[in-house]
């Protein structure tokens, strides 16, 4: 009995990384991904909507990777609009990107985190020769979490506009992110269909990813499933 308490509570910690580090790293490769926008720009009609030259909009989106990397003081970058250079931002989507940047840096900590605990919790177990926990381990896991997302997926899907106003409202403490399309050209570059295609994105790869764990390790337990070794 005592070894399944151990075995419940490594899979549910194993879950719990791989619920925050997966979804978070496919979110990470995504967002600094200049063909990702590039494509985006292309099929959305974003290069017309802004009404800047392409490259100035590269050079924008360089800027803005930089920024929430981290490795950039300020957003702000100047283009030439009708012949003259000017702030492409506003004073508002400044500091709605400032709180932005602080999302991502405080999703960065966590991620990092949870890689720390997951790697340490396999290293230990390695080293135990509790091979048997691992495997069994990442299966249950990986089927939880997957199980969940997709549940979450079908949820959020439903309503999406809901969500992503509730998503806002948890994150952030003001109503600065609530901007203007016709105006603003943060929006202009990435509309509401924007964050629904990279969610569903990051969605499908995660699943594909769980579900690949899911099913080597699956096949790993087989031999270990016949000799009942799992609670030795």
């Amino acid at each position: 009995m005592k070894h399944k308490g151990l075995f419940v509570v490594i899979t549910v910690v194993l879950a719990v990384c791989q619920l925050i580090l997966l979804p978070l790293t496919n979110l990470e490769k995504l967002v600094f991904d200049e063909a990702y926008y590039a494509q985006h720009y292309t099929d959305e009609g974003v290069y017309e909507t802004v009404n800047i030259a392409p490259g100035d909009l590269h050079i924008v989106t360089q800027n803005l990777m930089d920024y929430l990397r981290g490795d950039r003081k300020t957003l702000q970058t100047l283009v030439s609009i009708d012949g003259k250079l000017q702030p492409f931002f506003n004073e508002r989507e400044l500091l709605h990107m400032l709180d932005v940047r602080e999302l991502f840096e405080a999703g960065f900590a966590i991620k990092n985190g949870a890689l720390v605990v997951f790697v340490a919790i396999l290293v230990i177990l390695f080293f135990m020769k509790k091979g048997k926990y691992i495997i069994r381990g990442l299966f249950y896991s990986s089927l939880s979490v997957f199980l969940l997302l997709v549940g979450l997926g079908f949820v959020v899907n439903t309503n999406f506009v809901f969500w992503f106003v509730e998503f806002h409202q948890v994150c952030f403490d003001n109503d600065l992110w609530m901007l203007n399309p016709e105006r603003d050209n943060l929006l202009k570059m990435f509309p509401q269909d924007f964050f629904a295609h990279t969610v569903y994105t990051v969605l499908v790869d995660t699943l594909k990813q769980l579900g690949s764990v899911a099913a080597v390790t699956w096949l790993l337990s087989k031999p270990l499933l016949r000799f009942h070794l799992p609670f030795k």
